[in-house]
C-alpha cells in the first residue's frame, strides 16, 4: 500500500497503531491498518480525521463500519471470506 506510514504508540502499553495516509483527503484523514480477522493480513479498516476517532475505533462498545478499502480483494489474503465474490 502506498502511502506515508505512521506509527502512534501507548508508552504505557506499548500498544501501536499503524496509519496510512488518505489519498482521497491528504492532511485531513488517515486510514487506520489493523489484521483481518479472517486472513491475517493487514488491511486499512476504518478512516479517521483525529486521535478521537482512533479511540472510537478502539472502543469495544462501537458498532464499527469498515471503510470501502476494507474490502478491496488486493489487499487481503486469498480466499479471505471478508471478501465479496463477484
Amino acid at each position: 500500500m502506498p502511502g506515508d506510514l505512521i506509527t502512534v504508540s501507548d508508552p504505557a502499553t506499548g500498544q501501536e497503531w499503524r496509519l496510512l495516509t488518505d489519498f482521497t483527503s491528504p492532511g485531513e484523514s488517515w486510514l487506520v491498518l489493523d489484521r483481518c480477522p479472517e486472513c491475517g493480513t493487514e488491511v486499512p479498516v476504518v478512516r479517521i480525521a483525529c486521535l478521537a476517532d482512533l479511540g472510537d475505533y478502539l472502543a469495544p462498545e462501537t458498532d464499527l463500519v469498515l471503510d470501502d478499502e476494507a474490502g478491496d480483494p488486493s489487499v487481503h489474503g486469498a480466499g479471505c471470506a471478508l471478501v465479496p465474490s463477484h
